[in-house]
């Protein structure tokens, strides 16, 4: 085979299946149609797009899609994908984080325990060529919707060890009024402020657990973002020239058409499997 295409012995026998790496932007549409299938069943209420996809992997760091991602096909389509990279917290672990989908009329096959089982093992490969030492963990995150991918990292030796939630309030009714401490005030956003705003927020959030300094692209993928980046929205506290504290606004007007509006709140679980080499 060549480098693009993978041999599995340990693959399940499915006609037409086979698996291979990231042929480049062009594989965009097929992992948005997989995403868009997951959708509905997983209870994904943001949606993404190519060019989505594309912003985001022109700032990708410690990640080499070419060599990082793998890609399961029936024939030709794309019924499924898994990505890994890294990053390392400041006291020293290798965080591994690996991602994936695949759509759910070829779920309960074995494809989604064969994209997971090859993603860890490209990321322990990954792993035994850097210098540093330190623990190595796998990390997903997933939300309490995708059962089917709850069940197959249980029983691939993960356990959760931390869950988030999304919470809301009704826009309905008189909102009470919070005034600021004296000294403090709210002013307009200029672009030569942003630096300084995201800059702050990092120092907000060194204490809180799991944090890791960000890879230097995340500020330029974050300026680009048309969706969160919506400073007439946001709410920054000023010091003088110090902020203080922020709230940043932002409206998915997609997500708002596609759902109506009528949200509840997603639980969110972080998972963790201990490092084997």
């Amino acid at each position: 085979m060549s480098d693009l295409w993978l041999s599995l012995p340990d693959a399940p026998a499915i006609p037409g299946l086979t698996f291979r790496t990231f042929r480049g932007p062009e594989d965009f549409p097929g992992m948005v149609v997989v995403y868009d299938a997951c959708r509905p069943v997983d209870g994904y209420e943001w949606p993404t797009t190519a060019e989505d996809l594309a912003r985001t992997f022109a700032h990708l760091e410690h990640c080499d899609p070419y060599h990082d991602m793998i890609f399961a096909e029936i024939a030709g389509e794309t019924i499924g994908y898994g990505r890994g990279s890294w990053y390392r917290q400041p006291d020293g672990a290798f965080l591994h984080d690996l991602t994936g989908h695949v759509t759910p009329a070829w779920r309960r096959r074995g494809i989604g325990r064969t994209i997971l089982r090859w993603t860890e093992e490209r990321q322990r490969q990954v792993a035994s060529a850097q210098p540093e030492s330190g623990p190595h963990l796998f990390q997903l995150s997933t939300q309490d919707t995708e059962q089917g991918m709850a069940e197959l990292l249980l029983s691939e030796g993960y356990t959760i060890v931390r869950r988030w939630y999304r919470m809301t309030r009704p826009l309905a009714g008189e909102i009470p009024d919070a005034a600021l401490p004296d000294g403090l005030e709210v002013r307009p956003v200029t672009p030569d402020q942003y630096r300084q705003i995201w800059d702050a927020d990092l120092d907000a959030f060194r204490d809180a657990w799991g944090f890791a300094e960000p890879p230097a692209e995340a500020y330029a993928e974050w300026l680009e973002d048309p969706v969160i980046m919506t400073p007439a929205l946001w709410q920054i506290a000023w010091d003088g020239d110090q902020v203080a504290g922020q709230v940043r606004n932002f409206i998915n007007h997609q997500e708002n058409a596609e759902q109506g509006r009528l949200r509840g709140y997603t639980e969110f679980i972080t998972v963790r499997k201990p490092w084997r080499r």
